[in-house]
Formats: structure tokens, sequence, C-alpha cells
């Protein structure tokens, strides 16, 4: 899609009540038009941008433009030893660069999150990461396995049902258009093709395949709740990730069930900063998608 195209497309989303948005890859940072369709969408009137991004390629002057259009960043860091993050980007010296990147926002005063995705590899180095990450001002870490769809089934041993792997917002008000246009339900759900942009955002919305996959997923979402309430177990320390996060997917965003909600539009809320998500605080339903784990001894 070209710079017109997006443009559209924020401009059609903001039409149908869409005020947060997030722009996500690949790599998004790379992308020739970036700082244009963020000024646009700023323009336009989102209340909530935010760009998950490897930081590798962050500019001075893309800062500058973060800053003017108040930005917010999500990085994913792996370990906090630079040959295992490394190891897992497959990108000699990735983690000086994203941690130097890390350290400019926070210089910058952007809101910064960051997610540890979990995997084989950096399995025992999480609290280590959490303790270094917030060493360096990060002040909202969030944890979150890797999931087995897309890139992170290259590595499983077997074939994964995709939509066990969801994490359970998919459900709740969110839309996610590639660079092709196509466009899924959410980042995890891009196996299932709900139509092209050039449909137009109305005609989407109405489309039975998406009723029907977003009836299936909150199902199980709701079933899996049951299932952690029932629980008595729950690890306090699972929080939210760029990933699986409560903004923008959660909507509705003043739901009832959810005390304090996860909506930065409503009070008292778990996010924009969503810390803490999941903790003894915060109702399981603000997290529904976080899964019930042992305490760590």
């Amino acid at each position: 899609m070209k710079y017109d195209d997006w443009a559209q497309t924020l401009s059609d989303a903001y039409n149908m009540g869409c005020r947060q948005m997030q722009f996500i890859g690949g790599e998004p940072t790379i992308h020739p038009d970036l700082m244009r369709l963020i000024a646009e969408a700023q323009r336009i009137g989102f209340e909530f941008i935010e760009v998950y991004t490897n930081g590798i390629t962050i500019s001075n002057e893309m800062f500058d433009v973060f800053v003017k259009n108040n930005v917010h960043l999500a990085f994913s860091v792996y370990s906090f030893k630079n040959k295992v993050h490394d190891l897992i980007t497959n990108r000699t010296g990735s983690f000086e660069k994203t941690i130097r990147s890390i350290k400019k926002a926070i210089a910058h005063k952007l809101d910064v999150r960051v997610g540890i995705i979990t995997m084989e590899e950096n399995l025992n180095d999480e609290k280590e990461t959490i303790d270094y990450l917030k060493s360096i001002g990060v002040v909202n870490v969030g944890v979150d396995k890797r999931r087995g769809i897309g890139r992170g089934q290259q590595n499983e041993k077997v074939i994964i049902d995709p939509m066990t792997e969801l994490c359970g917002a998919c459900w709740k008000g969110q839309l996610v258009v590639d660079s092709d246009g196509n466009v899924f339900p959410c980042v995890f759900s891009r196996f299932k093709i709900i139509g092209n942009i050039v449909d137009g955002f109305p005609q989407l919305l109405e489309t039975p395949s998406l009723h029907e996959f977003r009836s299936q997923v909150k199902q199980m979402d709701e079933f899996r709740a049951k299932q952690r309430i029932a629980a008595s177990d729950c690890n306090p320390d699972f929080f939210c990730t760029p990933e699986v996060m409560c903004r923008p997917e959660c909507n509705p965003e003043c739901d009832p069930n959810c005390s304090p909600s996860c909506s930065p539009n409503c009070s008292p809320n778990c996010s924009p900063n969503c810390n803490p998500a999941c903790s003894p605080y915060c109702n399981p339903e603000c997290s529904p998608y976080a899964d019930c784990r042992p305490k760590k001894s």
C-alpha cells in the first residue's frame, strides 16, 4: 500500500470510531512513510499512537517526530545477556542498539514499555532481564511466551492449532491491516484473512467470517477465564506485553467485568501503561489472556 492508501485507512478507521492504533511490522521504522503517517494519525485525532519496534533503526529525527506527536514506544528485549539476545534476533549487536534506543526514549520522556518473550534460549533469564530493564529506567516490563504462530511456529516439533495459540483478545474490537491491505482480526491471527481494505471498513466489520471468528475466540477466552478463576496458584508477576497488551486491544473499553479497566479512557485503569495488569489488585478479567502459571519457588 502507498501513503495515500494508508492515510485513507487511518481516516476510515477513525470515522468508524477507532481512537487507538499501533504501527507494527516487521519493523515499522524502516517504512519510508512512517513519520508522515504518524503525523497524519495525530492530525486526524487518534488519542493513542504506538510504534512497536526493535529500536535498531530509530534516528534522532524519528525521536523528534515521536516527541512532537506523543508517540508511545514498545520494544522487545529477550535477555539481559547481549549474546543471548543477539542469538534470538539473529543479528550481532542488536542488543546494544535496542538498549541504546530504549535509553534515548526514556531520556526524551516518551512512554516506553518492553516485552520479554520467553523461549528455550532465554528460559532462565527472565528475572535478571526484568531487573536489568528496571535498572535503566524501564517502568513497564511484560513477559509472554513464544506462541506457535507464524515465525513462532518454526521451531515447534508438532503442528499446533493456531486458534489455541491466540491470546484471547481478538474478539474485542480490533483489526490489523498488512502492507498488502489484507485485514486480520489481530496481529496473531494472520492465518485468518477477513478481506482487503479495498472492500471498506464498514463492509469488513459485517463480514460473517469475522463475526464467527470473534465468537469462537470469545468462547475460548471465557472458558480460559473460568479455569483461571478456579485455579488457586496463579502467578501475580505476569504482565502485559507488546504482543498481548491491554491497549489498544482491550475493548469493550469499559467492560463492567473488568476492574480496574484496561482502557486508558476508563478510570481507574490498568493502562495506558498496563502495569500491574495481572497483579492481585487487578481483577483476572483485566488480563484474559494471561494464563495461570505455578508460582516460582
